[in-house]
């Protein structure tokens, strides 16, 4: 039997402390899944906005479970048989109970038409799932809505992953700019530090370099906001390139996983097993995108086989550190920029690693132009073009090898070639 207003839980979503911006899209295709789907994880990179989405998507639709809506967050638990003493007091159940199960919860809710939002749950993913699962499986008016940095991996759960904010062209026009939600994000932010802050002609191709350069990751762009009540934009660009710890202790508020981009890189890093965080600290030698039999190819070795690589690949797009893009048929894997720089910092806690990995890399890259250049009059020109141009970043950092080191200066002529004609 459904419960009464007397007795159901009250809608329990935690207050907004600044504007919801952006997300227009994402925030509708939300809103609707919701509807039609029992169990929607959003998934996405740490500092993404998935808890202000999915907070702004109850919102939207907290009509529709006239029994209540109920916010957990576990991502300070550290103890999976937690979660359920959170889930209880966030629907308003009571019960002497010590120790709240799944199987007790689910007997509580009843035919309870209701909303659970439960927030991070890569920190204890096997728990959640477990619960999720039990409660789904008994409750058929419940839904559940997560978030987290891994897929819960449960039947029937929809996943809904998003991408960080997108950003505008260097050659963007200035009257361009406000079809791009970082900018907005960004101004407004700037704003509640700046009262007088406005986007002019003066300035917009810096905040378009600030918006790129974090990769239009919401986190970063509130934490650069915080940093005007001290620097100039242009001189937080210009550090950014050479203090990627710039962001670090901008703002005391909030979860401690948020409050540096350092904390919340480290905190994805440590939800990855080993051989997963040592294929990510050698994926940081690629700058742009890299496909499957590259990263075989250079990230391998006795400790890392290569029949494992496509497996670990995998489980980091599961995590959300490597974005995978298709285009054509093709699959490559990238890392954002910040998560890349995070990357780095553990790679080069071993100088001499960082020198076997980056020759590997150039090894790769010098192979694939020497190849494009023996096949010249066997490949197409568009298929030559299409080879050197998708890796024209990976080949820039293979120049860039070659001109740091000494004895590399042919290797660095043969590259520097290929940029010539085809870059």
């Amino acid at each position: 039997m459904a419960s009464s207003a007397g007795n159901a839980p009250s809608v329990g979503l935690p207050a907004e402390s600044s504007r919801f911006v952006g997300r227009s899209r994402e925030l509708k295709q939300l809103s609707n899944l919701l509807t039609r789907a029992r169990l929607v994880t959003v998934t996405g990179v740490g500092g993404a906005g998935k808890t202000r989405l999915a907070l702004q998507a109850a919102r939207r639709g907290r009509q529709a479970f006239p029994d209540g809506t109920a916010y957990v967050s576990v991502a300070d638990l550290q103890d999976g048989e937690l979660i359920g003493q959170l889930v209880a007091g966030a629907m308003g159940l009571t019960g002497a109970m010590h120790r709240w199960t799944a199987e007790l919860l689910a007997v509580q809710i009843g035919d309870r038409r209701m909303l659970l939002v439960l927030d991070n749950c890569e920190q204890l993913v096997g728990p959640c799932a477990d619960l999720v699962d039990t409660l789904l499986r008994v409750n058929p008016r419940l839904t559940i809505l997560t978030t987290s940095r891994e897929l819960l991996a449960v039947p029937g759960e929809h996943t809904f992953p998003i991408l960080p904010l997108t950003v505008p062209a260097p050659d963007c026009p200035l009257e361009a700019f406000g079809q791009y939600d970082a900018v907005e994000l960004f101004v407004e932010r700037a704003r509640s530090v700046l009262p007088t802050f406005e986007l002019s002609s003066s300035n917009h191709r810096q905040v378009a370099e600030l918006c790129r350069t974090l990769d239009g990751l919401p986190l970063a762009l509130e934490l650069a906001a915080v940093r005007l009540r001290a620097l100039s934009l242009e001189q937080i660009v210009e550090l950014l390139i050479a203090r990627p710890d710039l962001l670090d202790g901008a703002r005391r508020g909030g979860p401690l996983r948020h409050r540096t981009l350092t904390a919340s890189r480290g905190w994805s890093y440590d939800l990855c097993e080993p051989k997963e965080q040592l294929l990510w600290s050698r994926l940081s030698v690629f700058s742009g995108a890299v496909e499957l039999d590259a990263a075989e190819a250079i990230c391998a070795d006795d400790d890392l086989p290569a029949f494992e690589i496509m497996l670990l690949l995998t489980s980091l797009v599961d995590k959300s550190i490597l974005i995978r893009d298709e285009a054509e048929g093709r699959v490559r894997y990238r890392l954002l920029q910040t998560i890349r720089q995070f990357g780095q910092s553990i790679l080069e806690t071993s100088p001499a690693a960082v020198l076997t990995w980056r020759r590997r890399h150039r090894d790769w890259y010098l192979e694939v132009v020497r190849q494009t250049f023996l096949d010249w009059r066997t490949v197409s020109r568009n298929e030559r073009l299409r080879i050197l141009c998708d890796d024209i970043a990976n080949r820039l950092a293979a120049l860039e090898f070659c001109v740091e080191q000494p004895g590399e200066s042919v290797a660095g002529l043969t590259l520097a070639s290929s940029l010539y004609h085809y870059s």
